[in-house]
C-alpha cells in the first residue's frame, strides 16, 4: 500500500488520470460523480507523499518530524480532505432521501472538525511489519480508538446507502472498502491506520472502469428510477385499462390511481438478458 513517497505519488498519479477518464467517458450520469469521488480520496495520496518527503529528509531515520508544515497539514488539511468523501455521497445525482441530506452534513461538518481540536503532528507507528518496515503512517499523530473508527465507517456506509441509486453502486463502494478493512486486519492486525486506505482508491478506480461490462449497472439511456422515490429516466407516463398510472421506463412503475394510495409497485425488469 502507501509505503513510500514513490508509491504515495504513484497511486496518486492514477487515481487523477483515471479520474480524468471518467469525467469525460459519459457512459452513464454516475461518471462525472465517481470522478470526483475517487478524486477526493486519491488527495490523500498526496498528504502521503508529502509525509514521507518529510521522513526522506529527516536527520532521524525513520521518523516524521514535527514541522510546522507538518503541524499545519495534519490539523487544518487532512480533516477536509478525508471529510469531503462523505461530502460528495450527498452530491450523488439522485433523490433518494434528498431532505435527510443537509442533517448529513452537518455531521460530516462535525466530524471534520475534530482533527483541527485534537490533531498534533503525523508521524510513523513503528511495528512488525514486513511490508512497510520503516511504520506506518499514523495521521495527527493519535492512534484512534476503536469506536471512533466504527462511526467513521458508519458515516460513509449510511451515505453510500442512502444516497447512492441505483443501490448496486452503493454497495459496490461498501464491498472495496470492507476488503480493504479485511486486508488490513489481517496485515497490520488492526484497522485504524487510515493512512493505508490508499489501496482503496485503485480498487475503486478498476472497478469503474470497469463497469461497462456489469450487466446491473447500465449505461445513461437505461438508467434504473430510484429505489425510494426520485427521478425516472426517460420516463413517460400513461394509464391502462384499470385506472392505474404506469410510468414507463427502467424500471416500470405502478402508481395507484388515488391520492390518498402512496405505494409504489416495482415490475422486475431484465438488464442485458439477465435480471439484477
Amino acid at each position: 500500500m502507501c509505503w513510500s513517497i514513490e508509491i504515495s505519488l504513484a497511486a496518486a498519479c492514477w487515481g487523477y488520470s483515471v479520474s480524468v477518464y471518467l469525467y469525460y467517458r459519459n457512459y452513464s450520469k454516475r461518471d462525472p460523480w465517481y470522478s470526483l469521488f475517487l478524486a477526493t480520496f486519491t488527495s490523500t495520496q498526496i498528504l502521503d507523499a508529502y509525509f514521507w518527503w518529510l521522513e526522506a529528509n529527516s536527520n532521524v531515520p525513520d521518523t516524521i518530524p514535527c514541522t510546522e508544515g507538518n503541524r499545519f497539514v495534519s490539523k487544518y488539511i487532512i480533516g477536509p480532505v478525508v471529510f469531503f468523501q462523505p461530502v460528495v455521497l450527498a452530491m450523488f445525482p439522485s433523490d433518494a432521501f434528498r431532505p435527510l441530506r443537509p442533517l448529513y452534513l452537518v455531521l460530516v461538518a462535525v466530524g471534520c472538525t475534530i482533527p483541527m481540536v485534537l490533531c498534533g503532528c503525523t508521524t510513523l507507528w513503528h511495528h512488525a511489519d514486513e511490508f512497510t518496515p520503516k511504520g506506518d503512517i499514523l495521521y495527527c499523530g493519535i492512534y484512534p480508538p476503536i469506536w471512533i473508527v466504527y462511526a467513521g465507517i458508519a458515516l460513509w456506509a449510511i451515505g453510500a446507502i442512502a444516497f447512492i441509486r441505483p443501490l448496486i453502486a452503493g454497495l459496490d463502494i461498501l464491498v472495496v472498502g470492507g476488503t480493504v478493512l479485511l486486508l488490513l486486519h489481517f496485515i497490520d492486525g488492526s484497522i485504524v491506520l487510515i493512512s493505508k486506505m490508499c489501496f482503496y482508491c485503485l480498487l475503486l478506480s478498476v472497478l469503474w472502469l470497469l463497469e461497462p461490462l456489469n450487466p446491473c449497472l447500465p449505461p445513461g439511456d437505461q438508467e434504473r428510477a430510484n429505489d425510494f422515490g426520485g427521478e425516472l429516466s426517460d420516463g413517460a407516463s400513461s394509464q391502462n385499462p384499470s385506472g392505474n398510472l404506469v410510468v414507463h421506463g427502467s424500471p416500470t412503475i405502478m402508481v395507484q390511481g388515488t391520492l390518498a394510495q402512496t405505494a409504489f409497485v416495482y415490475v422486475p425488469m431484465q438488464q442485458f438478458g439477465k435480471e439484477c
